[in-house]
């Protein structure tokens, strides 16, 4: 785990230091991809977990799609393939151990945490608030810069464990959903 934490630390400062100018850039889901790969260190999935590929959903069309295909190419997840799984509505979302929903599918929080209630899925969103809401975690932009909130409650809710070493980088830790 110490070769895995120092690497977290690289990817922190890679992902906090190298950006410049977020807003006129705009998001830049490479760094998205770094950190959802890295957070799979970080969390364990109980043994009910989905078997077969490890799988990371998206909620309709984002930016992120390519840049996790691309990752999904050359790594794994314990051993496992990492398959992406594109769900246009929430009604379509299954089996999934990561979901990630893009801002602009946001308003659906509230129905991706009923239609996955206590399954093992890590919810993933990129709009401040969603923390508070629900989601376990959340990229949020913060000074320029984009950091990630930690909502400890959803991840028990999805019988996951979460390494206190991913906790103790986030910017903020929300302890109830």
């Amino acid at each position: 785990m110490a070769k895995a934490s120092k690497l977290f630390v690289v990817m922190v400062a890679l992902f906090l230091g190298a950006q410049h100018s977020v807003q006129a850039q705009g998001t830049d889901y490479k760094f998205h991809t770094v950190f959802i790969y890295n957070f799979t260190k970080y969390i364990k999935w109980p043994d009910e977990a989905p078997a077969g590929s490890f799988v990371i959903g998206v909620l309709g069309k984002s930016g992120i799609t390519e840049p996790l295909k691309e990752m999904a190419a050359t790594k794994t997840v314990n051993g496992k393939p990492i398959e992406i799984k594109i769900y246009n509505t929430v009604e379509e979302i299954k089996d999934c151990h990561m979901m990630f929903i893009p801002t602009d599918r946001s308003k659906d929080l509230a129905a991706i945490r009923s239609k996955l209630a206590s399954q093992p899925t890590l919810i993933i969103s990129e709009k401040a608030g969603l923390a508070q809401q629900g989601s376990a975690i959340n990229f949020i932009l913060a000074d320029g810069r984009w950091k990630f909130e930690v909502n400890q409650a959803s991840t028990e809710l999805h019988k996951l464990k979460i390494s206190q070493e991913l906790v103790k980088f986030a910017a903020k830790v929300y302890t109830e959903v």
